[in-house]
């Protein structure tokens, strides 16, 4: 499983439930996503074993969601 990280503009509430209902909707591809709120970058975390960063922010933009790939460094 593989872990996708991303800068987002979900500071509230009605984001938020639009951020769940938006990775909800992907067709049966299995993945698990957490968000900080609290964070200044408002960090989504999704992990999954077959979604791309594209498909994710394709689904939230959708929404109205700013969502910007953070690329790990090793």
């Amino acid at each position: 499983m593989k872990t996708l990280s991303f800068r987002t503009n979900i500071d509230c509430p009605l984001r938020a439930h639009k951020a769940v209902c938006a990775l909800e909707c992907l067709h049966g591809r299995y993945c698990q996503f957490s968000m900080d709120l609290m964070q200044t970058d408002h960090i989504l975390t999704v992990k999954t074993e077959d979604l791309e960063h594209k498909d994710v922010i394709t689904v939230l933009s959708r929404e109205g969601i700013v969502c910007e790939t953070i690329l790990k460094t090793a």
